[in-house]
Parts: structure tokens; sequence; C-alpha cells
């Protein structure tokens, strides 16, 4: 057997034309092995198994040393000697996964020949025509996106490298189905400021039997003219297709790919777009599918809305995940990709993690960790004349872990956005894993300046976790201590539990609408939060009397700071931080309630929105009708 040498210049570069040879340098650091025409003879066992045979060669099927497969490539035109060269030289200078590898060759005048990695499954246009097995759109999918990764890699280079001869069979599919692009022979190497493009993916999902090649035959000009032309509906493409693929539900993948494949097959050079987009392109687009396949294939529904339907699921490495499907997204497509984006780049042990999400679909997907506990809700509502053990019992320091847990996540969310807020911090929207640490579901800070004009979605119960500014006005001094003010409410919640209006109205004695006042004068001055926690507190096992009423105070004495009218006396969300760990003293809290929504002169200078009535079933707030429409979302 040959030996391991760098191939000296001048034995390949001899093989091609002089004004060529500048531009074909082989790489004198990638070592291959040189064998002989002997060599090759008991490699390939005196050419006793053929694979195949093109223009310029034959290829035959062999086994080196280690017991390895490798695929022989005999050129049988000695006056192609150049195309031999440039085949091995463009293999010393290209190093990809998706590019055949190359194992060495012979360069014997006589018999030249190119060892290369075998490929068990053959090249792509056999697959496609001739196999009995029909490949799946995602197999075919992966397949493209692989090939548009190798070109992209090539045209990338300092002195980009174009194939000139890419079409299905010199596209090789090892025993994964991976690609393995072959037959560098009349390739070309290019100044750095020249461009190219020769790919095209129709051939992939067609039913048409023909090529695309450099120098198309009418009827191959015939193939592209129908796939240019084919409407943008769903019957044109369905005909189109290969009717292995052409099902109903992959119809929004294909008519996305027929687009990419649009785009690459134009006549005008300057209008192509560069591999490295096609590739990203299609990426999305495997996503799309793979998101699409994972909901079809569900089973078990985690919950449903009227905006979304959640699903359990699990991804490669066998994570659990929750896949959101949204089914009325009421804000535009750009606020709901930016809010995707933003929960992206947000890395908190508090904050529910985004794994991925398509947005090519119908309704938007996204794909985010499993949190087996649920929804804080479900541990703190308080039924009129429940019984023990209708709800799980959260004794007082889980409670208080769980709060912190949700005060870590906001004080980040501030910290790393500033001037923004994040308007979903309610108990519909804290989840609890298997330990009962919190995490914070809708990370979706608003960017908020001068010009902000918020505007209300008015949910019943919800109103109760807006700040007054976020209710009463619409422009001007809105700011992230809004978050505080929901964080309060949300510490309330915890203390207390979620009960019915008809509790806090028996409790004073009368009607009012101003909740945290009630806590105020009524449990908070009176020192009456005992007689009032949550009866899953004091049924729970862990329950200390003195220790969880400490921890009560504590929580509610933080709560009433958080919940003061005026968000200039509302402390920061890290503040809150230190109140909870019990780093810093905290004051006695002075009222947090206003006789007057307009008497604060924090607020003197903003926009009403408008005055309120209130209906006493809900605590929900309507515009009076008299006084002018609520603004909705």
């Amino acid at each position: 057997m040959g030996d391991k040498i760098d191939l000296p210049e001048n034995i390949l570069r001899d093989y091609i034309p002089d004004v060529d040879k500048v531009k074909w340098i082989p790489d004198n650091n990638h070592n291959i092995t040189y064998f002989t025409e002997d060599d090759i003879k008991r490699i390939t066992n005196n050419y006793s198994t053929k694979l195949g045979k093109g223009a310029y060669g034959e290829v035959y099927k062999g086994v080196i040393g280690d017991n390895r497969f490798v695929a022989v490539k005999k050129f049988i035109r000695v006056d192609k000697l150049d195309e031999f060269a440039k085949e091995v030289i463009v293999h010393t200078q290209v190093n990809h996964k998706n590019v055949v590898r190359l194992v060495g060759c012979c360069k014997d005048n006589n018999a030249p020949m190119i060892v290369f990695e075998y490929a068990a499954n053959g090249n792509l246009s056999d697959l496609l025509y001739c196999g009995d097995t029909p490949i799946s759109l995602g197999t075919r999918l992966s397949i493209v996106i692989q090939c548009a990764e190798a070109l992209g890699c090539m045209h990338s280079m300092y002195n980009p490298i174009v194939h000139y001869d890419f079409k299905l069979s010199n596209i090789l599919v090892d025993e994964n189905f991976h690609a393995k692009i072959s037959d560098f022979g009349i390739s070309r190497i290019l100044s750095t400021d020249n461009t190219n493009s020769d790919f095209g993916i129709s051939r992939i999902l067609s039913t048409d039997n023909t090529n695309l090649t450099v120098n198309p035959t009418n009827m191959e000009k015939n193939v592209t003219r129908r796939f240019i032309q084919a409407p943008q509906k769903r019957k044109g493409a369905k005909e189109l297709f290969d009717v292995d693929i052409a099902k109903e539900s992959n119809m929004k993948i294909l008519e996305g790919i027929w687009k990419i494949a649009k785009d690459c097959i134009k006549e005008d050079i300057d209008k192509r777009p560069e591999m490295n987009d096609v590739a990203a392109r299609l990426r999305e687009l495997r996503k799309t599918l793979e998101l699409g396949g994972k909901r079809q294939n569900f089973s078990t529904a985690l919950s449903k809305s009227s905006s979304s339907d959640v699903y359990l699921g699990d991804i490669d490495d066998n994570t659990r995940v929750a896949v959101k499907v949204f089914t009325n997204v009421s804000e535009s497509r750009e606020e709901f990709v930016l809010q995707l984006i933003i929960q992206s780049q947000v890395q908190h042990q508090n904050i529910v993690k985004l794994f991925g999400c398509c947005l090519e679909m119908d309704h938007p997907i996204s794909v985010c960790e499993y949190v087996p506990n649920g929804a804080l809700c479900n541990y703190l509502v308080v039924e009129k004349g429940e019984e023990t053990g209708e709800r799980s019992l959260l004794d007082m320091n889980t409670r208080h872990f769980i709060a912190l847990g949700v005060a870590n996540a906001i004080a980040c969310l501030h910290e790393k956005w500033l001037d923004t807020l994040n308007g979903s911090i309610t108990p519909w929207d804290i989840l609890l894993d298997g330990n009962f640490c919190s995490k914070l579901s809708k990370p979706t800070p608003i960017i908020i300046n001068e010009s902000t004009i918020m505007t209300t979605e008015v949910v019943p119960g919800n109103y109760m976790y807006m700040a007054p500014e976020r209710l009463f006005f619409s422009r001007g001094f809105i700011t992230a201590k809004a978050d505080v003010y929901s964080f309060g409410q949300l510490l309330l919640d915890i203390v207390f539990g979620i009960r019915d209006t008809m509790f806090w109205e028996e409790l004073v004695g009368r009607k009012s609408f101003d909740f945290v006042n009630i806590v105020y004068q009524e449990v908070y001055l009176k020192q009456r939060i005992v007689d009032w926690l949550d009866p899953c507190i004091i049924q729970a096992e862990a329950y200390d009397s003195a220790r969880s009423m400490a921890t009560a105070e504590h929580m509610v004495k933080t709560a009433l700071w958080c919940m003061q009218f005026s968000a200039d006396h509302r402390p920061s969300m890290q503040k809150v931080v230190e109140m909870l760990q019990g780093t810093i003293d905290i004051d006695e809290p002075p009222n947090p309630s206003s006789s007057n929504l307009y008497d604060s002169a924090s607020y003197s200078s903003c926009e009403p929105v408008m005055k309120m009535s209130f209906n006493y079933r809900h605590n929900l707030p309507y515009p009076s009708s008299d006084e002018g429409e609520f603004k909705l979302l």
C-alpha cells in the first residue's frame, strides 16, 4: 500500500493547461495516500464490483487496509487528465462533512484514479427515481440543506469554488442519508471578486426525471419553466411535486420550498440568493416541519384557551417540552416575534426556557421547557367552603421561596432591559416545576418612553394586578415600577389566597373596590394577618405558627410598599428582592391608597384615559355610558 505524503504541486499541475495553473494549487497541508496501480487492483479485487459509469470514468467498490469501504473512480479518458487533477485539488482545499471525502489517488499517466469514501446508498437520482422505498419530505429537506451548506462553504472560501455540475447523480447519500457532494471534474476556482450560484432544488421535489445542467436541453428548460410558472395555490403545487410528499399536511412547507427554488433558478444571476441565505431559509422550513409534526403527533393536551393550545411533547434528547400553538395572536406578528426574541435572550432559572419557535405556520408555535406542577393560581384560589385536601398544601416557606423566585426574574428583566415593563405578573402566568421553583412564563417586556400609549386588555380579575397609572392614564409617567405594583398584588395572593370579592366585602362590611386599602386598614394595621391567611398554610404539615406569621407579615409589608399609589414611592425590583431576602430593614409602610385618583402630583400632567365605574360582581371596571370609550387592545 502507498505511503502518506504531501502531494507535490508539479505532479498534478502538469496536467492543467498553463493558462489555468495559477488558480489550481493543492493545499500542501492536506495529506492524502498515494496509491500505485497494483494497490488499486488489490483494493478493488481487480475491479470486480462496478458501482457506476460516467462520461469520463468508471467507479468501483473497494476495501482498504482498515476494512473500510471506498469508491475508486477510474478515469477512462486519459485526454481529460486536467479534470482528474482539478478534482483532486478541489478535494485538498475543501473540508466539509457534506463533500465526499478524498482518501487518496493514483497519478499514473495511463491509469489516473481517485479513491473516495464510500456512500452506501448511492446517488440521489437512483434513490428518487429507481428506489422502492419512498423518501420522506423531512429526509429530502435535510439532504437539500446539507447540500446548500456545503456549496455555501465552497462559495465563501477565499478563492471561491463553483461546482458547475450540481445535479442529483452527483449527490451521494451515505447509510444515514447524509448528503455527499461529488464529481468536481468541471468545477471552477474563481477569483475573490467573482460570485456565482449553481444551485436549484426543484429536482429533489419534482415528478420529472430530468436533471438541470449547465447547458440544459429544451426538455430541461421546459421542466424549469413549469416549475417557475407553477401557480401559488395548492392544486397546482400538488401536481408539481412528487406524489410521495405531495400530502395536504406538507403543502405549507412545499410552497415555502417552491419559493426558494424559484429564486435559485432565476435567469438573472444577480437576482439569485447567496447559498448561505438559501441554507438559512431551508433550516427555518425544516424547523417548521418538525414542529408541525410534533403538534400532529401530540396526544396530551396540557391546556386550551381562547388564544392558545398547549401540548406535552419530547425533543430529541427525550427532554419534556410544552408546545404552545397560538390560535389567536392579538398583537401584530412583528410584536409577537419581538417577544420571542426577547425570551430567547433571557437565561434565568426563574424564567421559562424557550427552546425554539415556528413562525411559518398559520398559527405560530413556541416550544418551551415543561413545568410539571402547573400554574400558581391552581394552588391559591380559595373556594368558599372548600374541604381540606382539595388543593395542594403549600406551606409558608414554600410560598416565600416561590415569591422570591418571581422577584428575581422580574429584577433580571428590569436590569437587562431598562425602561421596560412586563405586564404579565399574575398567578396565571407563574408556573411551578417539580421542586416548586417558580417560573415566569411570559417574560415579554414592553419598551416604554414618553410617547408610549398604553392600552389595557380588560380580563376579569386582571385589573387588580395593574398599577393605577396603567389603568387610568394612557401616556406619561408609566415606568417599570408598574411591574412592582403587580408583584405586590401577587404577594398578597400568595399570603391570603385568591378569594372571591364577597369575602373582602364581608370583612369590612361594605362594598369596596380598593382591595389594597382593605388589607392595609383592616388586616395589617389591626394585626389580623393570621386570621386571614390562606387556610392551606395552616393545614400544611410544615406549619410553624410563629415562623409562618413572621414570614407572612414580612411579605405583606413588602407588598404594601410595592403597591403604593405613587410609582415614585415604590421600591425597585432589586430592592424588593433584598426586602424578601431580609438583607435590609423594612420601614412601616404608609397607606398605599389615595382617596382621589387625580390628586397625586406625580400624575398631574398625565393624560387620563377615562373615569371608571365598577361592577361589584367581579370588581371588573366598565366605562360609564357617558364617559367615552374604553381603550382595548
